[in-house]
């Protein structure tokens, strides 16, 4: 007798239980892994966890596991929107993307001038390149590089290419050549008096979460150049430089 009235209390007890977390606010999670639950919902830690308890039993789901949370009966939206928002962030593009893209570099330039005395110059360039969608950039560098050690202003027209070490990531290092002209504009001969510019190394690009990239490069270059002599004692004499400098550049690509 006992026992049979130990049995109908715990029966009694379950279906109170059952009826209790039926008349509960119910939701239903929706996992990566497709499966959905319907459970009260606790606690909503944003970029952390959900709290949920299912027939007397609370548990934790982490929030990177959630697709979506609604309520069974109406909507939800501020659940929803705060179950949504691990998956709303803005996906990174991988480095390199297919397309054309702008970029402005600036930098700085070391050497010596008459192959003993330091000196240095900043670049200020442009470059506009285009991407192959595989490991490939190729394009146009244009910019100005002013050497004032030797009172000359070179504006650069060349092309440039660059092969990315890494495909299929927002962080990629690459390795850089540049091939062109570089016209004297110091020149009164209406920049005639430039010469071959050539420069190559490595460097580092990054997607930032604004989606644009951040590079910078380690390099070496090579300019030639010509200038008329204004010393009295040598006034009409065209002076040959070939310039040699190690520079380092910083570049913002839209």
């Amino acid at each position: 007798m006992k026992n049979l009235r130990f049995v109908v209390l715990l029966s009694f007890v379950f279906c109170l239980n059952n009826l209790v977390s039926q008349n509960a606010d119910l939701y239903l999670v929706k996992l990566k892994s497709g499966l959905v639950i319907k459970c009260e919902l606790i606690k909503v830690v944003p970029d952390s966890f959900v709290l949920i308890k299912q027939y007397g039993l609370e548990s934790k789901i982490n929030i990177s596991d959630v697709v979506d949370i609604n309520y069974s009966e109406t909507s939800d939206v501020f659940v929803k929107n705060i179950a949504n928002k691990q998956s709303s962030r803005p996906v990174l593009k991988n480095i390199p993307d297919s397309g054309w893209h702008f970029a402005f570099q600036i930098g700085l330039a070391l050497g010596t001038k008459y192959g003993s005395e330091p000196a240095s110059n900043f670049v200020l360039r442009s470059s506009v390149l285009r991407y192959n969608n595989k490991r490939a950039m190729y394009g146009f560098n244009l910019g100005i590089d002013p050497y004032a050690s030797y009172e000359i202003v070179c504006g650069i027209a060349a092309l440039e290419g660059r092969y990315m070490l890494n495909k299929n990531r927002k962080s990629s290092g690459y390795l850089v050549g540049i091939g062109g002209y570089g016209f004297n504009l110091s020149s009164v001969r209406n920049g005639k008096d430039g010469g071959i510019h050539l420069s190559a190394g490595v460097g580092v690009s990054n997607r930032l979460k604004s989606g644009n990239i951040f590079s910078y490069q380690f390099g070496y270059k090579y300019q030639e150049a010509q200038m008329e002599s204004q010393s009295w004692r040598s006034f009409g004499f065209m002076e040959q430089y070939r310039i040699k400098r190690f520079e380092v550049k910083f570049e913002w690509r839209f």
